[in-house]
């Protein structure tokens, strides 16, 4: 208690002279001054202080900053690092006032830590010096690469802040490799263009990986988003995915691809495009011969279920296409759906 009164009273004598100081050549001489006295105040939670010598630093020249800045955010990082939870929330002040200057240690600090809590903490503190200066954050997002979890956080941020300026600054992260980061950059991208998210999203919906592919599906189920381009886009890449069925996860995306498209044919104003997509995986696979073995069962109950969604759409709109659906299958259980869609 003594030692932090006493160190107070030699910062408001010092505050004074680094005031006058700072424009001056005496500056670098004040620099180790401070450089000294702030380990201490960040020692004894004296951080008012610190937020008042920091917006003082924030005055000088930039030669100044230079000598004294990566040492301060250093201590501060190193007491931020050292407190117990509860108590880091003293430091954010700190931080939002450091601004950019603190963003690439805090950066450099996410990459090194592994407590969880910490990570969640840095992630707040970015996001609102990010808020509050939005050039700052394209600027990182072109920068860095890796590693995955700090690129997924930054998108997670962008998420956040929610601007459509942003958006461009993501597209290169469509072929990173990490499933979770293009998860992240998926529901980014719908978080702040919504609808328009869509075509964004069509290099992920014929990505390889069936995972990425499912998960993009499942984000577009989750937030309703019913697009001609989406389900006919998802219908292009189950071409392929019909003929690996065998594998669980091109068998899962299936699944909620077929999901996808018959809860938006209903909703779609014109969806010619999507029963032509219908019509050409009937084509490729409605045939006996064309499909055999354990995966034919789970074929032919895709098409049915797609040909059963057709039930949605309106007569006028469907009754071109009928003839040309008829003469694509041979299977009793396909012909007789079409049967049903004839008969309305």
């Amino acid at each position: 208690m003594e030692e932090g009164k006493n160190l107070l009273n030699q910062f408001s004598e010092l505050f004074e002279k680094w005031e006058t100081s700072i424009a001056t050549d005496e500056w670098e001489k004040s620099a180790e001054e401070i450089y000294k006295i702030f380990p201490q105040l960040c020692k004894n939670f004296l951080f008012g202080e610190c937020t008042k010598l920091i917006g003082l630093l924030q005055t000088a020249s930039q030669h100044g900053k230079e000598i004294i800045w990566g040492r301060i955010v250093a201590e501060i990082n190193k007491s931020f690092v050292e407190m117990p939870k509860a108590e880091r929330e003293i430091l954010f002040p700190v931080y939002f006032k450091l601004g950019e200057n603190a963003v690439e240690s805090l950066l450099n600090l996410l990459k090194e830590v592994e407590s969880k809590d910490l990570r969640i903490q840095i992630i707040e503190i970015l996001k609102n010096i990010f808020t509050k200066s939005p050039t700052l954050l394209p600027k990182f997002l072109d920068t860095i690469t890796e590693p995955w979890f700090l690129v997924r956080n930054l998108i997670m941020i962008a998420g956040e802040i929610g601007s459509e300026d942003i958006v461009p600054h993501m597209e290169k992260f469509m072929g990173n490799p990490n499933e979770k980061v293009k998860r992240e950059l998926a529901e980014t991208i719908i978080k702040i263009k919504g609808i328009n998210a869509v075509p964004y999203l069509n290099k992920m919906l014929i990505d390889k990986n069936p995972l990425i592919r499912r998960q993009v599906v499942e984000l577009l189920l989750r937030y309703q988003l019913w697009s001609t381009v989406g389900a006919e886009n998802i219908l292009f890449s189950m071409r392929n995915a019909m003929d690996r069925i065998g594998s669980e996860e091109e068998e899962n995306f299936v699944r909620v691809s077929v999901s996808y498209v018959t809860n938006a044919l209903p909703r779609l104003h014109n969806p010619e495009r999507v029963i032509k997509g219908i019509l050409t995986l009937v084509k490729m696979y409605g045939k006996k011969s064309l499909i055999h073995g354990r995966k034919s069962k789970t074929q032919t109950k895709v098409l049915s279920t797609l040909l059963n969604s057709l039930s949605g759409v309106a007569p006028e709109k469907l009754q071109p296409f009928l003839p040309e659906l008829e003469n694509s299958t041979n299977m009793k259980e396909l012909q007789e759906v079409l049967e049903k869609l004839k008969s309305r």
